[in-house]
């Protein structure tokens, strides 16, 4: 890779200058943090967190330089992920972020560890896991759990009869703890995703659960499926509730359309369809696309609405609720929402940050956690 290939921006600068500067810092805490420490909110954290905010604006910036041409952007994340890594990968999180063992980001012992909210390393990668634990999108993940799980309590104990839920992507249900088993004779749960070790989790968990007997089914499904209605009925039957909370931000628009699309059109009388994404401009993507490779679709609230509007959604009647961080957008359709709209099959490509930057994720989406 030469300088050459993008007019205006030096990239052999930004390794040899920027790179290097961010580097040296993590080498200088490397050196000065004890092997076995405990990783702590001390002097040593708030350095790493000023070195990696430096980085990550550096980062973005040779993205925007970088423009349309996904292969040259590629590669400049791969060898940037190569120099860092000697330290990252110090850190359980960010090694797993990076990796992705079980062949996709997110996975649910990663959420399951963002949940918990527990540093795994120490020296070092303790402390570039508790940043990771603590930067945005990790706050943001557990708030939106906590969003979902009291919106379902609520809408269940608001109705009479009992409640058919669909969880589309579940992975590791933490949303089923006590407070959800307080309406465990109101419910029937169907709980869906590719990843059977995720679901073998949940099935897990909700057997220690209290003080009853969750009426749960786990079923190994490709979300991508899930566009029919009536294989979706035919599958899962006429589900009060569809909701689905992560896996969204890794669907492309032409895809994710004719899901929301079949989702609508699943629900019975009196359905919800509730589906939680981030807003990208409320959070800084180039730390995880760039420092690890976790990369989603980056959509604001204008971009989310143009794709319900294609899937004939009334998006004047969506209701959008907030989490604390501001990053993460609930989005509820019932009534009127649902009522049928104009379909469009193929979906226009609706302008977001991955369209202003000229790319879309590196992420196949037929290796992610939707694709058997």
């Amino acid at each position: 890779m030469n300088s050459s290939a993008v007019p205006g921006f030096d990239l052999d600068n930004f390794y040899s200058v920027d790179v290097k500067a961010f580097t040296d810092v993590l080498s200088s805490l490397e050196q000065r943090i004890p092997k076995d420490a405990e990783p702590q909110d001390d002097a040593f954290l708030q350095e790493l967190t000023a070195a990696i905010h430096r980085s990550r604006v550096d980062c973005r910036v040779a993205e925007k330089a970088i423009g349309n041409n996904p292969q040259l952007l590629k590669e400049a994340q791969e060898q940037f992920r190569a120099r860092i890594s000697p330290y990252f990968d110090q850190s359980w999180f960010m090694h797993r972020a990076r990796t992705k063992p079980r062949g996709y980001p997110g996975d649910y012992e990663t959420l399951t560890g963002i949940y918990d909210g527990k540093t795994k390393s120490t020296g070092l990668g303790g402390y570039l896991d508790l940043y990771f634990l603590r930067s945005d999108l990790a706050e943001a993940v557990r708030t939106r759990l906590k969003a979902v799980q009291k919106f379902i309590v609520k809408e269940v104990l608001n109705r009479t009869e009992r409640v058919s839920i669909l969880n589309v992507a579940s992975g590791p249900g933490r949303e089923y703890d006590a407070s959800f088993r307080l309406i465990d004779d109101s419910v029937h749960l169907t709980c869906i995703d590719t990843d059977e070790s995720a679901l073998e989790h949940l099935r897990a968990e909700a057997a220690t659960g209290k003080p009853g007997e969750l009426d749960l089914t786990c079923v190994v499904y490709n979300a991508l499926k899930t566009t029919s209605s009536e294989r979706n009925r035919d599958q899962f039957g006429t589900p009060d509730i569809i909701y689905s909370v992560g896996l969204c931000d890794y669907i492309p628009d032409r895809y994710l359309v004719k899901i929301l699309a079949g989702w609508r059109d699943t629900v019975g009388t009196d359905g919800i369809v509730y589906v939680a994404f981030k807003d990208a401009l409320n959070y800084h993507g180039a730390e995880y696309q760039w420092h690890v490779d976790w990369h989603f679709y980056e959509r604001t609230e204008e971009d989310v609405r143009e794709l319900y509007r294609q899937a004939g959604y009334n998006v004047d009647a969506l209701e959008v609720a907030r989490d604390k961080t501001r990053i993460i957008m609930n989005f509820v359709a019932r009534g009127a929402a649902l009522a049928q709209g104009v379909r469009v099959d193929q979906a226009e490509r609706v302008r977001g940050p991955h369209i202003r930057f000229d790319r879309s994720p590196s992420a196949d989406p037929a290796k992610s956690r939707v694709a058997e």
